[in-house]
């Protein structure tokens, strides 16, 4: 198994470009000068192995799952598709549509609407606010120039992290990343980002959504805490909201919905985030 981070989250948006980051990695798959738009997708199911991707706020994160003794064939492809991503006008338009009707959808799932208004909520400054998927207004406005430029600028060698796990030789892994990541595409002057920092929480912030078509009503309840620099407490944090809230076992599903089903679900997560 291949991971591939890279830090070019929604984080590192210029102001006006929310949504980029995701744009671009739906885009990456659409192949290089080399590599025409589906082509790699084939190449791994053809060596029996699966790939994906998703965005955050922080990074971009690409995996490629495949047998050890197929890594040679199908990783060079993964190279070159991060590293040489052709970003082609008409593949820009197409998919610039799945992204506006997931965008549509997203408003159709309350989970994300409540999940979204949570974020909003508590970063009323900084960038973590924003939503991932950007806006519909903003990406129609967009052209395959600025993803470029964004993809140009940020995926760059000392914005990425490789990581190969399995049943492989290390010498040989190492070689095969050295590869497969060395023709990085000259760095391009994307609008500087700006992030500001959110002053801290100091009284209680409350929003209400009513939508007469539930039948369930949904409560959401999120604190500030460390992050990436507090490494210590962090973990504590993050093994904390397992016990409380992570699995059948965990304390408030064993009670408030084994026990005296007063809910449907219950659970609890920690981000460690920047």
């Amino acid at each position: 198994m291949v991971d591939v981070w890279i830090k070019a989250g929604t984080r590192v948006e210029p102001q006006q470009w929310g949504g980029t980051a995701h744009f671009l990695e739906h885009m990456i798959f659409k192949g290089s000068q080399g590599i025409n738009p589906g082509k790699f997708d084939e190449i791994v199911e053809e060596n029996g192995g699966i790939t994906n991707a998703f965005t955050s706020h922080d990074y971009a994160h690409f995996f490629l799952t495949v047998p050890g003794d197929r890594l040679r064939q199908t990783l060079p492809y993964l190279g070159e598709i991060l590293l040489q991503a052709a970003i082609p006008d008409e593949e820009f338009s197409r998919e610039r549509d799945v992204i506006l009707e997931e965008i549509r959808s997203s408003y159709d799932d309350p989970d994300w609407v409540c999940f979204q208004t949570l974020c909003e909520t508590l970063y009323q400054h900084h960038p973590y606010g924003k939503s991932i998927l950007g806006h519909e207004t903003q990406l129609k406005q967009y052209s395959p120039h600025q993803l470029r430029s964004f993809h140009r600028t940020h995926y760059q060698p000392d914005n990425m992290t490789v990581v190969v796990v399995g049943d492989i030789d290390k010498n040989a892994a190492l070689c095969l990343v050295d590869e497969a990541f060395s023709n990085f595409s000259p760095p391009w002057g994307c609008p500087p980002h700006q992030i500001n920092p959110e002053p801290p929480l100091r009284e209680i912030r409350r929003n209400h959504i009513y939508s007469p078509r539930l039948s369930q009503g949904r409560l959401l309840m999120g604190w500030i805490g460390p992050g990436i620099n507090e490494l210590e407490p962090g973990l504590g944090l993050d093994i904390l909201s397992v016990i409380l809230g992570d699995g059948r076992t965990s304390r408030l599903v064993r009670e408030l919905r084994e026990d005296k089903g007063l809910v449907m679900d219950i659970e609890s997560s920690f981000s460690l985030q920047e």
